[in-house]
Parts: structure tokens; C-alpha cells; sequence
């Protein structure tokens, strides 16, 4: 067998259901190694560490998958309570193990409350909540960014907008929900009840970031235009193609059909924004276009 095809029986062995079924004694494991089509010397390689050896770290890996599910979802395993081990079990069985870093392998677990009919009934904003711990996790857990000299300028003049451009904190995305997940987490958190029939479904946006200093995953809540500025700025900071304010403002402006004469005034007043952006951590200051 190539290195591969050893790799994938193994993950198979130890991450799948059927796999951990054929570990319950030699016979069983000779038997599903033959009908995964192991040459027979290989058979005995393997078995010869011992089914109770292999059986010790299938159970291994499992503990592990699922501990790192737990940490990783805490507050939606609240919700599910006593019904949560059986939805672990379910998504590992159902989503082998398809990395070594253990928190790759829980990225898929809120699409996988979505396809779950009964969770959906019980609480339908279940699959949100995953998925804002999922990206709360993953911020936390990201790459440093490299270190970059800003100037703290607010630029207020039509030139002064001209030649500065914005540098938001680049640990950060945009996560559009149909619940307000943000407020039910800080109910959860704190041990209140979500009541659902107060909980009506409708449009939120969440910027979600990790704070520059503090390295803790942080949100706010953003109305669509600025949650539009700041996604078409990062985006254009991550590719090396950044503009000036004036350039970025006037570009919303004419994305939002603001008419051309309110243009000017139309940045200013967003302008305003600009120093809680900086003071909670999204914006991290600004660049000099001539520089």
C-alpha cells in the first residue's frame, strides 16, 4: 500500500464509525482490513500492535475531537444539553477527520446543525450560534498580522480626506445573521433564558474582529452601509489596492445612491464614526497617500 492509502485506512479506522466497530476484536479488524482490500503482510503489520492497542487510540483520537468540539462550542452545547453527546457523536461520525489541527475538523459542525431537522425545531437559531463561536474561535486562533507604523489622523478637510487612506485591523470579517446571536450568547453567558418568541428573525450584521491588543474576539453591531465601507476597505487592504477616504466614501456614496451635490457631506458625517471605530479596535489608524 502507498503512504496515502495507509493514511486514509487508518483515518478510517480510527475516525469512522464502521472502523471502530471492526476494533472489537481481532477477527472483526481482520476482516474489515480485508475488505478495505489490505494485502495480507500488511494485515498482520497492523495487527500486530494489537486490536486493544488500536482500539485505545481510535478512543484517543475521539476523546480528543470531541473535547475540542466542547471548548470550542460551549455555548451551543449549553442549548443542546443532555441531547449534546449524541450530536457530537453524530458530526464525528459523520465528518471524519480531515486535518491534524483539531479545531480544521469542528469548522463544519454549524452547517451540520442546519441539515439536523430536530435541532432546527428545538431552536432554530442553533446553526448561527455555532457558526459566530465557530468564527469567535478562529479569530482568536489566527495569524498575527505584520506590524505596521500608523498615524492616529482623523482626516475632517475634503484635502485632508484626499490624502490619507484607512488601515482597518485586518483579524477581522463580516457575519450577516438572521438571528441577533450576539445578544442571545450574552443571555447564555450570563445564565438568563432565551425566549424565542421574543427573538423575531431579521437582518443583523456583525463586524467581527480580534482586538489588536487585548487578542480577544470581539464584535459590534454594524448598519449595512458602514458594514459595506468596511468589507470593500479590507478587501482592497488585503489586495494592495487601498484608496484615500474621499475615494472610498465617494465610492459608497454611489453605491447607496446618495446624490452627488450630499456627496462632500456624506463623508463628513461618516467621518464621524471614524474614532469609535479606532477607540473599539476595527480601525487601526490611517496612511499618508504621498507617503
Amino acid at each position: 500500500m502507498t503512504l496515502s492509502a495507509q493514511l486514509d485506512l487508518v483515518k478510517v479506522l480510527f475516525t469512522t464509525d464502521t472502523g471502530r466497530q471492526a476494533l472489537r476484536s481481532p477477527e472483526s479488524c481482520r476482516t474489515f482490513l480485508q475488505e478495505q482490500g489490505v494485502p495480507p503482510e500488511e494485515q498482520e503489520a497492523l495487527l500486530q500492535f494489537g486490536v486493544e492497542r488500536l482500539r485505545q487510540y481510535a478512543t484517543m483520537i475521539h476523546w480528543n475531537v470531541q473535547e475540542n468540539l466542547k471548548a470550542t462550542y460551549p455555548l451551543t452545547m449549553k442549548v443542546l444539553g443532555e441531547n449534546g453527546p449524541a450530536v457530537l457523536e453524530g458530526f464525528f461520525l459523520a465528518h471524519p477527520a480531515t486535518s491534524f489541527r483539531l479545531m480544521q475538523n469542528a469548522e463544519p459542525f454549524s452547517a451540520y446543525l442546519e441539515a439536523q431537522s430536530l435541532v432546527q425545531a428545538h431552536c432554530p437559531f442553533l446553526p448561527e450560534l455555532a457558526r459566530y463561536e465557530w468564527i469567535r474561535a478562529s479569530l482568536y486562533n489566527a495569524a498575527d498580522p505584520e506590524e505596521i507604523n500608523l498615524a492616529e489622523t482623523i482626516p475632517q478637510e475634503t484635502q485632508e480626506m484626499k490624502d490619507w487612506y484607512p488601515v482597518l485591523n485586518p483579524v477581522a470579517l463580516k457575519l450577516p445573521l438572521t438571528y441577533p446571536i450576539h445578544r442571545i450568547a450574552g443571555l447564555l453567558s450570563s445564565g438568563e433564558e432565551v425566549v424565542l418568541d421574543t427573538q423575531t428573525p431579521g437582518q443583523t450584521l456583525l463586524w467581527m474582529y480580534r482586538h489588536p491588543i487585548t487578542l480577544t474576539s470581539q464584535e459590534k453591531e454594524v448598519s449595512p452601509m458602514l458594514a459595506d465601507w468596511l468589507q470593500t476597505v479590507l478587501s482592497e487592504q488585503h489586495s494592495g489596492s487601498a484608496k484615500s477616504y474621499l475615494a472610498s466614501l465617494t465610492a459608497l456614496a454611489e453605491r447607496h445612491q446618495i446624490p452627488s451635490a450630499d456627496t462632500e457631506r456624506f463623508c463628513r458625517q461618516f467621518l464621524q464614526a471614524i474614532p469609535e471605530l479606532q477607540h473599539c479596535g476595527i480601525m487601526l489608524g490611517s496612511h499618508c497617500v504621498k507617503a
